[in-house]
């Protein structure tokens, strides 16, 4: 009996190891990578777009959820759009801004392809904004998820990015006269 138990437990062990060893073998996952495009510094207090864009591992993108985070005092948003990615798919695109009309520090983007899927690389969201100060807004994400035509979870990295203002301001000296007559 006591040879029996140990034949078992043997078995059982030599199952466990070559099952451990299948799993530790198998190649790791890779994650793909959600960045923004290389925006550096506009010169006015204008608008512009910045691209979120997937890498080329992103195969079978079929839907998004993502809140993206930025410093109001520097920058604020003014509109969000599918990017080509989304747009170009070959079916309709829903997306949405749910927190449009109270915004705070962050974009909360929800999208989906209705009926087909994209593959990386590409713009898959473009937000624009306006410079409201001079400064340096960093866009990163503080949440967010890409999904396939599984209803599954792409695993990514997201990249930080950045916005830098330089809002002139007008140099000319006036004296109070001078500006009591502009407004006469």
């Amino acid at each position: 009996m006591h040879s029996t138990v140990t034949a078992a437990r043997t078995i059982a062990l030599i199952a466990f190891a070559l099952c451990a060893l299948i799993v530790s073998s198998a190649p790791p996952i890779e994650a793909s990578v959600v960045s923004f495009n290389q925006v550096g510094s506009f010169a006015t207090c204008d608008t512009i777009t910045v691209d979120v864009l997937v890498d080329e591992d992103v195969s079978d993108l079929r839907g998004f959820s993502f809140v993206f985070v930025f410093d109001p005092l520097i920058v604020m948003p003014i509109s969000v759009e599918p990017g080509a990615l989304i747009e170009g798919a070959s079916c309709p695109n829903f997306l949405t801004w749910p927190n449009a009309m109270a915004i705070g520090d962050s974009i909360w983007v929800d999208g989906v392809a209705l009926g087909c899927s994209v593959d990386g690389p590409g713009t898959f969201i473009q937000m624009r904004f306006v410079g409201v100060n001079d400064g340096v807004s960093t866009i990163e994400c503080r949440s967010g998820s890409l999904r396939d035509s599984e209803n599954q979870e792409i695993p990514f990295t997201c990249v930080q990015g950045s916005i830098e203002t330089d809002c002139n301001t007008a140099t000319e000296s006036m004296n109070w006269g001078r500006i009591k007559a502009l407004y006469r």
